[in-house]
């Protein structure tokens, strides 16, 4: 009888364990300070780093690295096509197909963006942190914004009561920062981006663009995850996956990861690597959130 409890627990353990997968193949897009395909700043990207941290933590894999169009990774990957892509966002519900790690990195949340010399009259009139409510109802300024990009609900649900009221540009490379640019010309008054997006803007245009927080989402962080998708019947994704989450520990836990993360928030925030600590990592180990 405990021989047969015993293969019937080692059977059971088996069936929940996956395989290791032969190869991963990465999908990379062209969204600085995401990933950097050019220039000084080249590969020194926040998901550049975790796909290099990744790819050395797992050498016994074979890795393959392919650059999209962001519309159509996102087509390839909805289809079951096999991709882990290292720069989704972490949420504790599945996106659509797609497997997601535990979480890799934690970005501040996404603020106003607008010109230096502004600054002290939004906070006069919209308060610090800016009322986004108020500031759209005014509609005294022109917001920039990218065709069809989507927030938080905080902030979506604002501006789809003034839906109306704003530049759009399309949604391709280079639209984030060109925003940043059309502020710069005096074309639009202000945007919405995460603050490292405006930290790459301002170190790679040698402009100095400034921010405010945002009421309605002031107190928020957004945690990074990798997605890995394939088809239903075959267990790459969940392969892939599970071999990621066994190595995130270390790179989590790792000073060289966190000074190459960390450098791309500590000017928006001093305390930055404090929210790493506090959503990551606990009491100096690595704290899954599933």
């Amino acid at each position: 009888m405990r021989q047969i409890s015993r293969l019937f627990f080692l059977l059971l353990l088996s069936a929940n364990a996956f395989g290791t997968p032969k190869s991963i193949p990465w999908a990379t897009i062209d969204l600085p300070p995401l990933f950097i395909q050019s220039g000084k700043l080249a590969h020194e990207g926040i998901c550049d780093l975790l796909m290099d941290e990744l790819q050395a933590a797992l050498p016994d894999i074979k890795h393959t690295e392919t650059l999209f169009p962001n519309l159509r990774l996102k087509r390839k990957m909805q289809a079951g096509e096999k991709y882990c892509y290292p720069c989704l966002i972490h949420r504790s519900t599945p996106i659509g197909s797609m497997v997601l790690s535990s979480p890799t990195v934690v970005y501040l949340p996404h603020v106003l963006v607008l010109k230096e010399e502004m600054r002290d009259y939004f906070i006069k009139q919209y308060g610090n942190p800016v009322s986004l409510e108020k500031l759209l109802q005014s509609n005294a300024f022109l917001m920039g914004q990218q065709s069809g990009r989507m927030f938080g609900s905080e902030i979506q649900s604002v501006l789809d009561r003034y839906v109306s009221k704003g530049l759009e540009i399309p949604n391709n490379v280079g639209s984030t920062t060109s925003l940043m640019m059309l502020i710069t010309l005096n074309r639009v008054d202000f945007t919405i981006e995460y603050p490292n997006v405006l930290n790459y803007f301002n170190r790679t245009n040698e402009q100095n663009l400034a921010w405010l927080p945002i009421e309605e989402n002031s107190d928020h962080v957004v945690l990074g995850a990798v997605g890995c998708s394939g088809p239903d019947n075959d267990d790459f994704k969940y392969e892939a996956i599970e071999k990621i989450n066994a190595v995130l520990p270390g790179i989590l836990e790792s000073e060289h990861y966190q000074n190459g993360v960390k450098k791309w928030f500590e000017s928006v925030d001093a305390n930055y690597i404090d929210k790493y600590q506090q959503y990551l990592l606990a009491d100096g180990k690595y704290h899954a959130k599933h």
